[in-house]
Formats: C-alpha cells, sequence, structure tokens
C-alpha cells in the first residue's frame, strides 16, 4: 500500500490504532460525492485516527484525479487490487476500520455528509 505523498509503504501503519480506509475509484459517481465528506470529517476524526482513501487505479490517473478533486487527505495505492480482494469488496465506496491490525467494521456507499460518516466511524463531531 504505496503512499501517494511519501512514496512509502504505509502496510504497516494500518496495524497501529484506529484507521478508517475509504476504497474509491475515479469513475465512481458515489466515491466523487464522498471525497468532500471525508475532507470535511478529518478536523473531527484525524486526532483519533489515520484516514486514507484507496485507489485500485494506476499512480498518473489517480494523481491528476486527487488534483481535480482537491483532495487533502493521503492517498494510498493498492497496486493491482491485492487489499481489495483479499478484503471481498464488492461495492464502492467501501469504508472499513481498523483498530490495532482487526477489522471493526465494514460499510458500503457515501454518507449522505460528513456528520453521517463521523457518526458512521463511531466518533463525535467537534464543533
Amino acid at each position: 500500500m504505496i503512499n501517494l505523498q511519501t512514496n512509502q509503504d504505509d502496510y504497516e501503519k494500518l496495524k497501529k490504532g484506529k484507521v478508517l480506509l475509504v476504497f474509491l475509484t475515479r469513475g465512481c459517481d458515489a466515491c466523487k460525492k464522498e471525497i468532500p465528506n471525508i475532507t470535511q470529517a478529518l478536523p473531527s476524526l484525524i486526532p483519533k485516527m489515520s484516514v486514507y482513501g484507496v485507489y485500485i487505479e494506476e499512480r498518473s490517473e489517480v494523481e491528476s484525479f486527487i488534483q481535480e478533486n482537491q483532495m487533502t487527505f493521503p492517498v494510498l495505492l493498492d497496486s493491482g487490487g491485492r487489499m481489495f480482494g483479499r478484503l471481498g469488496i464488492t461495492l464502492i465506496p467501501a469504508k472499513i476500520l481498523i483498530e490495532d491490525g482487526a477489522i471493526t467494521k465494514m460499510w458500503f456507499g457515501s454518507s449522505p455528509n460528513k456528520s453521517a460518516l463521523i457518526k458512521d466511524v463511531g466518533e463525535v463531531e467537534i464543533q
């Protein structure tokens, strides 16, 4: 799981603490709707967990998509869709909450707004 910002493999980081992975693709309208929700929810989520967008597409395609959609959260590349397949993801956006390496929750579809996303993660919104 290569982090596009650092070019480092962040796989080990996903096993520590609380992590929210949001699997997205460029051609998915629901994914495009979820990006602003994630961005707006970050102030409430970041103090308590790491948040990553995860793409299985080519780096060059994803980099331009990130810029076009003004994504402010870290993005991981799931090379060849290995994690995507291993987790049995069939719908996107897919959200996976991990705590100390164990999946504690998995859900699908875009959130109606940032408050719903924060609630789904089990956190309280910072006012």
